[in-house]
């Protein structure tokens, strides 16, 4: 076994017991956090001016991003504590709330994003006469000081930028050192920490062990220093570094300490734990596998690939790592597997990132292009004029001899271009219907496999649970310990309830989506209405979520249980529905990118039994429909969205269905403050 096995934290007969203390322990950290959360509410509601009202959104902020790391929620508090530093002049601390909105914004969304709003903090702190407004204090940090740690922070962002978007790594260390060195300035221990830190992997990168482990040294003599300003009420103290301490180990790794390298990565580890910090945690495992590997220890190596996937699962490092360790174990079908898994991640990664640096790119040619254009342009404004007026005549004789001879050409033409043009609508037509038809099951079968992961999660978890609990029933039987028998034998009892009960929840929902994915057969049945509905609620919603992880609005259904069942075709109407929601859900999705997230989107349904007659309502609080084009929307290939995101095929087939119901749907649209549609059957 090996050394890092000895440690007590790795034993395997121990894995299960360790799992579930973690749990506990985790436990405990939330019902902390939850209960300083509240505390902080608390001082909201009584503060009465907006100076107080300030700091503890700012105190809110630092807390949900730095202690639980939830970084788009924070940006809210620190939206609202920016709306009253500019209210009130304080042009120092809306460039403070401007650092903290730009590293989440990092830290949780594209690069190009993330670049303008470093750029533009930078363009706010880097002017000393900043500090001679108006300054309500923070923290008690004088203007100065303050000036110069968000200028640092900045600093320490644009060289991750450098490094992780452009792979500029001599780029990033010059603004790490400049971090630092404002770091420095200010008194600020925890930006100095994390500069060093990063300048540690930088040199890793670089292939500079011996200078890395320079840094590394700093900063293990610097760790327990008190900070005496720093911005981040709740940010991580400096003895709270898993991360960098596992840079150290990885420096010694490269120096063939080996012993070092397992020492700080152990450290490292129980740190990570400590805090729940899954990031460190990951790259721990990373290190683990590759030294592994390098050992071909076979068991050790699967074992960390095998980590990694549980807590990145899917992501192109775990790929990486199985198919590496599958290799090491002679195992071919699952090398071919895993390898083919990580070179179609690493495809996606490639082409995300080469649009980052393109875009890049392209911003900074038109800058270059736009200065060289006002040069010339006070020199071609003389020679414009005559070229112009020569151009214009030239181009009214060529125009009158090119209309003369199209007259004289049309008419041959014109039979047989409407013949052909016919032809080709036809046949256009009939392929955009099926690409139609098949974006619409890609959405449902999108939808359904995001919502059965669910229940097929907790059959997992409660079976892998139960597994433990009948090695342990064989060791209390053997002892003799009736009492302990029975109690696990109930724990095993009430897990087997529960995979069933979410067996039954996976059963019912592949039902569903065999119900909605089968070709119409044209048919009406008997259906109720009030479940369809629901159902294709929740498989639109589930679909935008499978497309973009970070979607999300509030729906709301209002369903009259006195309508019954209906005879429909349920095929047809479940295909109207998801057209109408995915509608919803992509208007009110562009209104929160628009508005940068201060507003809430929500989609609701509501059904109503009239005399003679069943409505269906879906209505959203997107931007509207301008009142131009409210009657062209049903007609075949008109379409809102940009190009490729939309055939316009869509609601003129809904229309084209529920006539063919012998119903009626209309829409009614308020510009800017959203959507309704109404379906009569």
């Amino acid at each position: 076994m090996s050394l890092l096995f000895n440690y007590p934290l790795f034993n395997k007969m121990r894995h299960y017991r360790i799992l579930l203390t973690l749990y506990l322990f985790a436990a405990t950290k939330l019902v902390a956090q939850d209960n300083t959360l509240d505390s902080l509410k608390n001082e909201l509601n009584k503060a009465s001016t907006d100076k107080a009202r300030f700091a503890i959104y700012n105190d809110i902020g630092d807390f949900i991003g730095e202690r639980l790391s939830l970084k788009d929620s924070a940006m809210y508090f620190y939206k609202q504590a920016d709306e009253l530093a500019k209210k009130n002049d304080q042009v120092l601390l809306d460039a403070l709330c401007i650092t903290k909105l730009a590293r989440c914004i990092y830290w949780s969304q594209d690069a190009i994003t993330s670049y303008d709003a470093i750029q533009k903090g930078i363009d706010m702190v880097e002017h000393p006469g900043i500090v001679n407004g108006k300054y309500w204090g923070f923290n008690n940090i004088p203007p100065e000081n303050l000036r110069l740690i968000e200028l640092g922070w900045l600093n320490w962002l644009m060289g991750h930028f450098q490094r992780e978007v452009l792979d500029n790594n001599n780029a990033s260390m010059d603004y790490f050192n400049q971090g630092k060195e404002l770091g420095l300035a200010a008194h600020a221990s925890s930006l100095i920490g994390h500069c060093n830190g990063s300048i540690i992997y930088s040199f890793l990168m670089l292939n500079l062990p011996d200078s890395a482990l320079a840094y590394g040294r700093e900063l293990e003599q610097n760790i327990n220093y008190t900070p005496i300003y720093d911005i981040y009420h709740f940010a991580d103290a400096p003895d709270k570094f898993p991360f960098y301490l596992k840079d150290i180990g990885a420096a010694h790794l490269k120096l063939n300490n080996r012993p070092l390298f397992l020492k700080y990565l152990r450290t490292s580890i129980s740190l990570a734990l400590n805090e729940l910090d899954s990031g460190s945690l990951e790259e721990n495992y990373k290190l683990l596998n590759e030294f592994y590997l390098s050992e071909k220890n076979k068991d050790s190596s699967f074992y960390y690939a095998k980590k990694i996937s549980e807590y990145y699962p899917g992501s192109y490092d775990s790929y990486v790592s199985l198919y590496k360790s599958y290799e090491l174990k002679n195992a071919p079908e699952s090398t071919a597997k895993y390898m083919k898994l990580a070179l179609a991640s690493l495809n996606e990664y490639d082409q995300d990132h080469l649009k980052s640096i393109k875009e890049i790119q392209r911003r900074s040619f038109q800058e270059q292009v736009q200065l060289q254009a006002l040069e010339k342009e006070k020199l071609e404004n003389e020679g414009k004029l005559k070229t112009f007026s020569i151009v214009a005549l030239i181009l009214v004789f060529s125009t009158i001899g090119f209309l003369l001879y199209r007259n004289n050409q049309r008419q041959k033409r014109a039979r047989a271009i409407i013949e052909r043009s016919y032809s080709q609508l036809k046949s256009t037509q009939a392929q955009l219907i099926q690409s139609e038809k098949m974006a619409s099951l890609g959405q449902l079968t999108a939808g359904i496999a995001h919502e059965i992961q669910n229940p097929l999660n907790f059959v997992n978890n409660f079976s892998e649970i139960n597994t433990e609990l009948i090695n342990e029933l064989e060791e209390e039987a053997d002892k003799g310990n009736i009492e302990e028998v029975k109690s696990i034998a109930k724990d095993l009892k009430d897990n087997e309830q529960k995979i069933i009960y979410h067996g039954k929840r996976a059963d019912g929902i592949v039902k569903g989506m065999l119900q909605h994915s089968r070709a119409s057969s044209g048919k009406k049945e008997l259906t109720d209405i009030n479940t369809l509905v629901d159902e294709c609620v929740r498989l639109s919603y589930h679909g935008m979520r499978a497309k973009d992880k970070e979607f999300d609005a509030e729906t709301k259904k209002v369903l009259d249980k006195s309508i019954g069942k209906i005879n429909v075709v349920p095929q047809d109407i479940s295909r109207v529905l998801i057209n109408l929601l995915n509608n919803a859900f992509y208007a009110v999705d562009e209104k929160k990118r628009q508005l940068d997230g201060m507003y809430e989107p929500a989609v609701s349904v509501c059904t109503k039994k009239l005399e003679g007659k069943v409505e269906i309502q879906v209505s959203d609080n997107g931007n509207g429909i301008p009142q131009n084009i409210v009657n062209k929307i049903f007609q075949p290939f008109f379409t809102t969205k940009p190009t490729g995101q939309g055939t316009g095929l869509g609601l003129s087939l809904s229309y084209d269905i529920i006539k063919a119901h012998g119903g009626e749907i209309k829409v009614e649209s308020i510009e800017g403050e959203g959507t309704e549609f109404i379906i009569l059957l």
